[in-house]
């Protein structure tokens, strides 16, 4: 008879692993294909075909949609084969932009480099803070259940030690979250 209590084992936790990389990987297949360049546009400027882009490299990507609302311009980009491309964005004579683009092998779009910014990215930090999350209540509870028995065992420590470092990370991996731009900065904020 279940006691409505959670079970957490390493079974679980392996599976949700797996069903958690499947889900990112399911995402990012689905939105990181396209990518919506954003950029700010003179007030004189109303017509999306003003705006010219130039790219140092054809073939690699192509732009599919352009449209301008209020000041903010935006071109919705979609990879045709894998490889780096820079973009120039004239907006006016006197301003411009340029952006750097990596086509994955599937078609998925980074923006700044291979582990740049793109559709559907934020889903990898959340899901590692989730999957922390489960060993972390993983790690309680086995230590709660253990403690009645002896609280100087190895195991405990060892759990106890494994519960504070896993916070530790999780409380520095959400500043990453809230402050997203890239796969690698969410990254590099935990380490």
């Amino acid at each position: 008879m279940t006691t409505g209590k959670l079970d957490m084992n390493k079974k679980t936790l392996v599976i949700s692993g797996i069903l958690l990389i499947l889900l990112c990987i399911s995402v990012i297949f689905i939105f990181g294909r396209t990518y919506t360049v954003t950029g700010s546009v003179p007030i004189s400027v109303t017509d999306p075909d003003d705006v010219v882009i130039q790219m140092d490299e054809e073939g690699i990507v192509k732009v599919t949609a352009r449209y301008i609302e209020g000041e903010t311009f935006r071109a919705d980009v979609q990879g045709i084969k894998e490889g780096s491309v820079g973009m120039e964005i004239l907006y006016s004579e006197d301003r411009a932009d340029f952006r750097y683009f990596y086509v994955h092998r599937f078609g998925i779009i980074t923006e700044g480099g291979y582990l740049g910014k793109m559709r559907g990215g934020i889903v990898i930090p959340l899901a590692l803070i989730l999957y922390l999350l489960m060993i972390l209540m993983y790690c309680v509870s086995r230590y709660r259940k253990d403690v009645r028995y002896s609280l100087y065992q190895y195991r405990n420590i060892g759990d106890l030690g494994l519960i504070v470092f896993i916070t530790v990370t999780i409380v520095l991996l959400i500043p990453g979250i809230l402050n997203y731009t890239r796969i690698e900065s969410a990254v590099n904020m935990a380490l």
